[in-house]
C-alpha cells in the first residue's frame, strides 16, 4: 500500500440498533438513520479506506442486531472496518458476527482499537490487561503515526450527566496517549455529539450518533435537534489529520415517552 498518499476514514458511532425491522428507540428507526448516514457519507466521498464503528452498535445486543449492523454496512463499504464495543454492547456476541480485529494498518498509519467498555456497565474502564496490550502494540509498531480509537471519553465533555461515564481510570489512558510522540489523536463515541476535546498531548474527537444526539451542558438526559451524522478523517503522510463532521438528511421524530 502506498505510504505516501493520504488515507480516508469514516467514523460512525452509537448506532443503537435493534433486532427487528419494526423496532424503534425513542421513536427512531435507528437502522434507517444508520443507512441514511452511510448513504450520505458515500455519496459525498465515494469510498473510504476503512470504517471505524466506535461502539454502542446495539441497543439490544443480540446476534440478530449485529447481523443487521453488518448487513447494512456491507451494502456501502466492502473494505476493512474496526468494530469497538460500547457500554450497550456485549463484546463476545458482537465479535462472533463482525470483525474481531483490534488494529488496522494503512501505509505509515497504524490504527489501534482501545476497549473502554465493561459489558452491562455504563461508565468506561480500561483494565490492566488492555492497557498492557495497547502499550505492547504501540511499542512493537514500526508505523510513523498512530491513531487510537475507543468508545468512552477520557476527559470531561462538559455535560454533567455524561461526564459521570468518563473512563474511571482516565489518567492511565491519558498517560498512554502521551507515551509516544507518534500518537496523533484519540477518536471516540458515547457522547452522541461531535466536538474536539482538550486534556492530553494529542487531540481528541467525539463523533455524532447515527441516530439521535444528546443535548449538551445539561445536568440530566436531553435530546438535541441535530440530525444523525458522522465524522471523517483524512490521514496525511506527514502525520497531519484533517477531520470534518457531516449530517444526513433524516427527519427525527423523537418520542420521549419511551424514556425511563
Amino acid at each position: 500500500m502506498n505510504a505516501s498518499r493520504a488515507f480516508s476514514l469514516l467514523q460512525v458511532s452509537d448506532l443503537h440498533l435493534l433486532p427487528n425491522t419494526t423496532d424503534r428507540l425513542l421513536g427512531v428507526d435507528t437502522a434507517a438513520s444508520f443507512e441514511a448516514v452511510l448513504a450520505r457519507a458515500h455519496a459525498d466521498a465515494g469510498r473510504f479506506d476503512a470504517v471505524l464503528v466506535s461502539g454502542d452498535v446495539a441497543h439490544e445486543p443480540s446476534p440478530a442486531t449485529y447481523e443487521r449492523a453488518k448487513h447494512i454496512l456491507c451494502r456501502y463499504h466492502a473494505g476493512p472496518s474496526l468494530w469497538i464495543a460500547g457500554n450497550h454492547d456485549v463484546a463476545a456476541t458482537m465479535t462472533e458476527v463482525v470483525s474481531d480485529s483490534n488494529q488496522l494498518r494503512f501505509g505509515d498509519w497504524h490504527l489501534i482499537a482501545l476497549d473502554t467498555h465493561i459489558d452491562e456497565v455504563e461508565r468506561g474502564h480500561v483494565d490492566a490487561g488492555e492497557l498492557s496490550r495497547i502499550a505492547a502494540q504501540i511499542a512493537d509498531s514500526d508505523a510513523r503515526w498512530l491513531l487510537i480509537v475507543g468508545h468512552h471519553p477520557c476527559v470531561p465533555v462538559g455535560t454533567p450527566w455524561l461526564d459521570r461515564g468518563v473512563i474511571d481510570n482516565a489518567q492511565d489512558v491519558l498517560d498512554l496517549l502521551a507515551s509516544d510522540s507518534r500518537i496523533a489523536g484519540y477518536a471516540f463515541g458515547h457522547v452522541h455529539h461531535a466536538a474536539e476535546h482538550d486534556g492530553a498531548r494529542c487531540p481528541m474527537w467525539s463523533a455524532p450518533s447515527t441516530c439521535f444526539q444528546f443535548a449538551q451542558g445539561g445536568e440530566r438526559f436531553g435530546v438535541a435537534r441535530d440530525a444523525p451524522g458522522y465524522r471523517t478523517f483524512t490521514l496525511e503522510a506527514d502525520g497531519a489529520i484533517a477531520t470534518a463532521v457531516q449530517r444526513a438528511d433524516f427527519a427525527l421524530q423523537i418520542d420521549l415517552t419511551q424514556f425511563r
